[in-house]
C-alpha cells in the first residue's frame, strides 16, 4: 500500500484496509464516507462494469461485520473527525444503535435524508411503496471537539415566517432573531416570494 498520506483513494474490501491503515493512521482522518451493501437481500448487486457484490446476510452477521468496520474508523478519526454512514430502510435504525454503542450516543450529530430516485424513474412500478429516500448517520468521535462549518444562502425575506435571522455569520448562540416587519420594513412582504 502507498505509504504517502497526504490524500488517498484506496480501492478493495475496506476491512484489510481498515486494518493496515490503523497500524499507520490512528487518529489521523478527518472525514470516512462508508456506503456499505445494505442488506436488501439482493444475491447479486452491482453495474455491470463490475463484478457486483453481494447484498444478502444474516441481519447478526451484517451487523458484526459493520461493528468491526465502525470500530476501525472510530480509531483513525481525529478527535474532531465525522463518519457518514449511507444506508437504505433495510438497516438503518440498526445503525443507528450500534453507531450508539460504538461512538456513544452523545457524538451522533443527524440523520440526514437523500432523495435518490425520481417519482418518474423505474422503480415507481415495483410492487408497494415507491421508495425515493435513503439516509446518512453523521456521528463524530468528539462532539466537544467537533467544528461545524453550515453553509448559508442568502436569501429573500418569505413572508410565511415571522421571524428573521439577522446575523446568520455568528455563532448560533449569538444570532439574533427579530420580526420579520422590522428586519426588512421597506419590503411588501405580501409580493415577496
Amino acid at each position: 500500500m502507498m505509504r504517502d498520506h497526504s490524500n488517498m483513494l484506496i480501492g478493495g474490501d475496506n476491512e484489510p484496509v481498515l486494518e493496515d491503515l490503523c497500524s499507520t493512521r490512528e487518529n489521523t482522518i478527518q472525514c470516512v464516507y462508508l456506503d456499505p451493501p445494505y442488506n436488501t437481500g439482493a444475491r447479486r448487486r452491482g453495474h455491470q462494469e463490475s463484478s457486483g457484490y453481494t447484498d444478502s446476510f444474516e441481519p447478526e452477521a451484517w451487523l458484526a461485520s459493520m461493528k468491526t468496520r465502525l470500530e476501525a474508523i472510530h480509531r483513525l478519526l481525529t478527535p474532531h473527525g465525522s463518519l457518514f454512514l449511507q444506508l437504505d430502510e433495510n438497516q438503518v435504525d440498526a445503525s443507528k444503535l450500534l453507531l450508539d454503542e460504538v461512538f456513544g450516543k452523545e457524538q451522533f450529530i443527524n440523520r440526514i435524508v437523500v432523495q435518490v430516485r425520481a417519482p418518474s424513474s423505474f422503480s415507481t412500478v415495483n410492487k408497494g411503496l415507491f421508495k425515493s429516500t435513503e439516509y446518512i448517520l453523521w456521528a463524530c468521535k468528539n462532539k466537544k471537539a467537533f467544528k461545524a462549518h453550515p453553509l448559508r444562502l442568502p436569501r429573500s425575506p418569505d413572508p410565511a415566517y415571522r421571524l428573521w435571522l439577522s446575523n446568520p455569520e455568528a455563532a448560533p448562540e449569538q444570532w439574533i432573531l427579530e420580526p420579520l416587519k422590522k428586519a426588512h420594513p421597506n419590503k411588501d412582504l405580501n409580493t415577496v416570494r
